[in-house]
């Protein structure tokens, strides 16, 4: 199943509760919508993929998508034989995961300590292994 997720930054509902001081939200909050759809098709065993090389002009006019709203999103849902135990960029080695502790600030944005996010990241990874068990 294909599934195209769009946002409308007009629309009025809610009052526009958030979108006065931070006009992205209603963005975020289709994103959102998307992660849990990832989530809940993950836990029936339902593969997602994020269609990223797409023609957005194409999608606009197949489906008839006014110009106003946005195209966040177009994902592909499915059955899948099976799930990898690695990212796929990772897995085909088209990039690297970036170790938790080197994307850790502290109070700001710069404001690193490589040795606390060695050990909060440590922490981390063994509460992690404890909810597997």
């Amino acid at each position: 199943m294909n599934l195209c997720v769009t946002c409308d930054p007009t629309i009025a509902r809610g009052h526009g509760l958030g979108r006065h001081t931070v006009p992205e939200t209603a963005m975020y909050s289709a994103v959102c919508a998307i992660q849990n759809c990832w989530l809940a098709a993950r836990a029936e065993n339902v593969g997602v993929g994020w269609v990223s090389i797409v023609e957005v002009d194409a999608i606009r006019r197949i489906l008839a998508i006014p110009d106003h709203i946005v195209i966040v999103g177009y994902l592909c849902l499915g059955y899948v034989s099976g799930f990898d135990t690695e990212p796929e960029l990772e897995g085909k080695g088209w990039e690297q995961r970036v170790p938790l502790a080197d994307v850790i600030h502290f109070n700001r944005y710069a404001a690193t300590d490589p040795r606390r996010a060695e050990t909060l990241a440590q922490r981390c990874d063994q509460g992690a292994t404890n909810e597997v068990r």
